[in-house]
């Protein structure tokens, strides 16, 4: 499974990156996060607003930092 970050370098990137692993490692779910800080990387995901977060390829969050709990629920709901 892979988690992608969309957002500009920086801090802000880190503290969402570090999140996500947090609610993985809670979850048990072995996963592979990444930060995606490439404006042409964002277009090709379908981005169009910053922070975005994908599960394999699939958005859940386009504009918004999901809270731990909603990258939870879209994880054990088996959509991705």
């Amino acid at each position: 499974m892979i988690v992608t970050i969309y957002s500009p370098p920086g801090q802000h990137a880190d503290n969402i990156r570090q999140a996500a692993e947090q609610t993985l490692t809670s979850l048990g779910v072995k996963a592979q996060v990444e930060v995606e800080s490439d404006e042409f990387g964002f277009a090709s995901a379908g981005v169009m607003f910053t922070p975005a977060v994908s599960v394999n390829g699939t958005l859940i969050s386009n504009g918004w930092v999901p809270e731990p709990r909603d990258l939870a629920e879209a994880l054990s709901g088996g959509r991705y």
